[in-house]
């Protein structure tokens, strides 16, 4: 596993969230949906690589979730995995909206509003808190940026 590759992923997150952010201020609430759930996928994707050591071929968030969810069980930590649990199903809702966000800001007849878009990246914002949690607790250090 190339630690590398996780910090480009980091890195890559970071700066979709960065541009989703810029592009509701610009009033792009489409491609700040889309950027958002861009930003989540990709620093699941880096705990995934840097927990399991390769990135599994899925997109959905909820997908990457149950994934993390397994090894966190796997791993014996449980509480870590119930913590994701109970996120995931206390935002059912908005983490719908992100989902939707990957097709639907691009090629559907669905278009987002400002409350679209900071619902997005609210959501988001809380999964990679989550992400960067586990990481400090399985590693017992800061995660890598």
């Amino acid at each position: 596993m190339s630690y590398e590759y996780v910090s480009l992923l980091k890195r890559r997150s970071s700066a979709f969230m960065k541009y989703a952010h810029k592009a509701t201020k610009e009033g792009e609430y489409d491609i700040a949906c889309f950027f958002a759930e861009q930003a989540v996928q990709l620093g699941l994707k880096a705990l995934t690589l840097r927990v399991l050591g390769y990135i599994p071929r899925v997109h959905r968030i909820r997908e990457l979730l149950g994934i993390i969810i397994k090894t966190l069980v796997n791993l014996g930590r449980s509480d870590l995995a119930n913590n994701v649990e109970e996120l995931v199903k206390s935002k059912r809702d908005s983490f719908k909206l992100l989902e939707d966000a990957y097709t639907g800001s691009r090629y559907l007849m669905r278009t987002y509003d400002i409350d679209d878009a900071k619902g997005c990246i609210k959501i988001a914002k809380k999964i990679l808190k989550v992400v960067d949690e586990i990481e400090e607790e399985i590693f017992q250090r800061k995660p890598l940026h």
